[in-house]
């Protein structure tokens, strides 16, 4: 009965929660060398947990043009996709590209009703037998740098708001993460570099070359307006009293919009 249905998802959200938070913990203590590999564990275990078929991460190249999906999990007797998936051109899939760089979650949960400005997109998602996905972006709060996906190819699935909303939370991590091997990394630069002068130290190794793997342009990226269609806007994580949604608080934080319904029930 729906006492039933109801005890499940709570269960379902507190393990959720459990996991955002041991995923908190490794990232912010994974070596640089360990990080893309532990992006790709979390997705897969995410993916197998609520049973979907296909979790990636794809990256927006600092100009804005094309995209590429950098990390895939998939699961057994899935295709793999990523080596398809490399700089895509950004207007290719217009209609779903307004969505994310608006800053708004992507929830289909039935490729079959796209709407008929998504032709291009419904193509793509029969080639790869997608029947039902979500897209949760991530990045600054103007301007969005990718985003996470979950593809449903064996079955149709509705996600809740409130997994949606922690979704968000681990494509924040997986950014703030990314960032953080920036910074790593410039650091050991800098630390090889004569203070007064510039230079290396004779007695180091050369600079390792700084590239940041959201925006490997470098390009200055445009300020623009963003609206968010649930709590906690792209670029920031949610909070809860002013604390921002990492560790012992996740729980609190991903309940903050648990009687939203707007995205229909979870199966």
């Amino acid at each position: 009965g729906d006492g039933d249905g109801y005890r499940e998802r709570l269960e379902n959200r507190l393990v959720f929660e459990h996991m955002i938070a041991a995923l908190s913990t490794e990232l912010i203590h994974a070596p640089s060398e360990r990080l893309d590999g532990l992006i790709e564990q979390a997705l897969g275990r995410i993916g197998s947990f609520f049973g979907v078929d296909r979790a990636y991460l794809f990256r927006f190249s600092g100009d804005r043009a094309s995209m590429d999906n950098t990390h895939e999990w998939v699961e057994e007797g899935i295709s793999r996709e990523v080596h398809k998936l490399q700089q895509v051109p950004m207007d290719h899939f217009g209609w779903l590209m307004r969505e994310v760089l608006a800053g708004r979650f992507v929830h289909i949960p039935v490729v079959a009703d796209l709407p008929p400005e998504a032709a291009t997109e419904a193509a793509e998602f029969e080639r790869e037998g997608i029947r039902s996905l979500v897209l949760v972006p991530f990045g600054e709060a103007q301007a969005p740098e990718g985003f996470i996906g979950f593809d449903s190819v064996r079955r149709e699935r509705h996600w809740s708001a409130d997994i949606l909303l922690g979704l968000r939370l681990v494509g924040q991590m997986f950014y703030n993460a990314l960032r953080a091997q920036v910074m790593a990394n410039s650091l050991i630069t800098l630390a090889s570099l004569d203070p007064l002068t510039g230079t290396c130290h004779p007695s180091s190794q050369a600079p390792l070359p700084v590239t940041d793997p959201i925006n490997p342009e470098g390009a200055q990226l445009q300020p623009g307006s963003l609206t968010g269609t649930l709590p906690g806007e792209v670029g920031r994580l949610p909070e809860v009293n002013g604390i921002p949604c990492t560790g012992s608080n996740t729980g609190q934080c991903i309940g903050l919009s648990e009687n939203n319904n707007q995205f229909g029930p979870q199966n």
